[in-house]
């Protein structure tokens, strides 16, 4: 019995509002790039390696720089992925958007029906409002375009 209701708690958490960084990868195809980042890699692999010979580090304190040197070296050599984004949509819309991504993490995590129910009107009403306004600057692209 224990057993389950640590599982029910720990499904009940809610989630951290984290966004997943994401590289250029694709510039890794290119010959050159491919190489300067496995050049880069290389030394501050050396570097690294060579701290751990001289002291003796934690397993965690390891992985945490290790990603570091993996994060650190493709944010500098090939960069980090850039949303392209409509050009017909405002910033005023990807606000709203914004605000909407909010609103549905604050209704997946409520608990109670009266709050999940209030959350979900919330929520409705934020998707009628981004669907309004991207209607209506889709409306205004295409008639700046013509």
């Amino acid at each position: 019995m224990s057993k389950a209701k640590g599982l029910r708690l720990k499904r009940c958490n809610p989630p951290s509002i984290t966004t997943r960084i994401r590289y250029n990868v694709d510039l890794l195809r290119d010959k050159e790039t491919a190489d300067k980042f496995k050049v880069n890699l290389a030394n501050r692999y050396q570097v690294l390696q060579q701290r751990y010979d001289d002291e003796n580090a934690q397993l965690e304190e390891k992985w945490q720089h290790t990603k570091k040197v993996w994060t650190d070296t493709g944010e500098e050599t090939v960069g980090r992925k850039t949303t392209q984004h409509k050009d017909w949509m405002t910033v005023e819309t990807l606000h709203k958007i914004h605000q909407r991504k909010i609103k549905k993490v604050i209704l997946n995590t409520c608990r109670t029906r009266a709050s999940k129910a209030a959350a979900q009107q919330q929520y409705t009403r934020a998707q009628q409002e981004v669907r309004r306004t991207i209607k209506r600057n889709r409306i205004r692209g295409a008639t700046s375009t013509i």
